[in-house]
């Protein structure tokens, strides 16, 4: 019984490289299906810095080609995440389903993977404006 018909958490979804993508493991953490969904997901920059937001607070994610995606949140204050880099359709569609644990920003060590890997090169995350500012 590989694929049942109905949800199951034996109908998740497969992103092994396919035939000429890299083994390369991609800079982000995604959860297992053995394990619970996180409450909360991690933004690692290249400077060591952490930030953490809650799946709860995600209301949108564009991306608009396969190298830069974009996060609205509301949370205490509303913020547009960024993330810029290369072959990022797979962490958008998992960020989608809450199934990412962390991102981790390359920076200038994305420029050393290979071209057909995932690498992100700059997260920037802005805060907007909010009613009566």
């Amino acid at each position: 019984m590989n694929h049942l018909p109905f949800p199951s958490n034996q109908n998740e979804a497969d992103f092994r490289p396919l035939a000429g993508e890299s083994p390369i493991a991609p800079p982000w953490k995604r959860c297992n299906h053995h394990e619970a969904l996180p409450m909360m997901f991690q933004i690692e920059f290249s400077t060591g810095e952490s930030h953490y937001f809650a799946y709860s607070d995600l209301r949108e994610a564009r991306i608009r080609d396969a190298g830069y995606l974009q996060l609205g949140l509301i949370g205490m204050k509303p913020l547009v995440i960024t993330i810029e880099g290369r072959n990022l359709k797979e962490l958008g569609a998992l960020l989608a389903m809450g199934l990412i644990k962390s991102v981790t920003e390359n920076g200038r060590k994305a420029q050393d993977r290979p071209e057909t890997s995932a690498a992100i090169d700059k997260i920037v995350v802005e805060a907007l404006p909010g009613p009566g500012h």
